[in-house]
């Protein structure tokens, strides 16, 4: 435990306390994090939390933190607690079969030295009711007002493995022309190579507006990163490209496709391999890992069909 008896009674008997969290990881970790403030503000109402992350947008609006601040901490109240958030959990993902979410949860309870429930598998996000009522960027940039995909087919440079051949995005794409619209984004700076028959907003898109973006989107389909935490938000499909680096009880959702290949190879016969680079890859072919090679454009293009088959989705 991180804070002294008093401080930890005070919250225990729902006192206010002011708490700030800083987290400086990827805004996919940022969003993960969404779903143990929640609900530990739902335990303990009288908190009063404060946010310094990378990714202040993320927690725009969102009625259970009172200040958020990005990298500089400037503005931020005095705090009786002030703790650097980590998630030590990913260390036995392969063992423990919990998901990312818990691994917040579990290091906010032991270093405060309470307990609160997860309430909702999904992570919190919020939209104002002005935001609600913009025109999305897909219709305000493109004219075109039915429905759509995003797709989000790259890699940033500290994790190649991640990527999956650009041939088989495409033949995705090309396979569910006239059935369904993908709009493509992607980082700049990032490994993002543009698509035939997409809506083009490569580099287009802060974090607000992807997360309008999705809002308004059917459903996505992408690599491990932060569109499948992103769409678990608005309880939208997500068909996520994982091969064998991470396991599905880690990152999938309700609503998510998980197309992994655990298990199926040597070196990630008993869980996720957690490798980065190339270098690092024991079965590589040609350019890709073969646990991506693994999975075919067909097996992407009937997963996001099945949304539709099942009756989840219509064309």
């Amino acid at each position: 435990m991180d804070i002294s008896p008093e401080i930890r009674d005070k919250i225990l008997n729902n006192e206010p306390v002011i708490i700030t969290f800083r987290q400086g990881q990827a805004p996919g970790d940022i969003l993960v994090l969404t779903a143990a403030i929640r609900d530990l503000k739902k335990k303990f109402p009288n908190l009063v939390i404060q946010m310094q992350t990378t990714a202040a947008p993320i927690w725009e609006n969102n009625p259970n933190v009172a200040l958020c601040r990005g990298p500089v901490s400037v503005g931020l109240l005095p705090s009786a607690i002030d703790m650097r958030l980590n998630y030590p959990l990913v260390n036995k993902a392969n063992q423990c079969a919990k998901h990312f979410i818990h691994a917040f949860k579990e290091e906010i309870e032991r270093r405060l030295g309470i307990s609160f429930d997860i309430t909702a598998f999904k992570c919190d996000v919020h939209l104002s009711d002005q935001e609600k009522g913009w025109i999305n960027q897909v219709e305000e940039t493109f004219g075109y007002s039915e429905k759509f995909w995003v797709i989000n087919s790259g890699s940033k440079n500290d994790f190649p493995l991640k990527q999956w051949s650009h041939v088989r995005w495409q033949e995705v794409v090309d396979a569910l022309e006239g059935k369904v619209q993908f709009v493509q984004v992607g980082e700049g700076g990032h490994n993002h190579e543009p698509l035939k028959g997409v809506f083009d907003l490569l580099g287009k898109t802060d974090t607000r507006q992807l997360i309008r973006l999705c809002y308004h989107a059917e459903g996505a389909v992408c690599h491990v990163t932060m569109l499948n935490h992103l769409m678990s938000a608005w309880e939208k499909p997500c068909v996520v490209i994982a091969g064998g680096r991470e396991s599905s009880a880690w990152e999938s959702y309700n609503e998510t496709t998980y197309l992994d290949t655990i298990g199926n190879l040597p070196c990630c016969k008993s869980g996720g391999c957690w490798k980065s680079k190339k270098e690092e890859c024991v079965a590589m072919e040609d350019t890709y890992p073969k646990c991506m090679n693994m999975i075919s454009s067909a097996d992407v293009v009937r997963a996001i069909e099945k949304y539709y088959s099942g009756g989840r989705l219509t064309y």
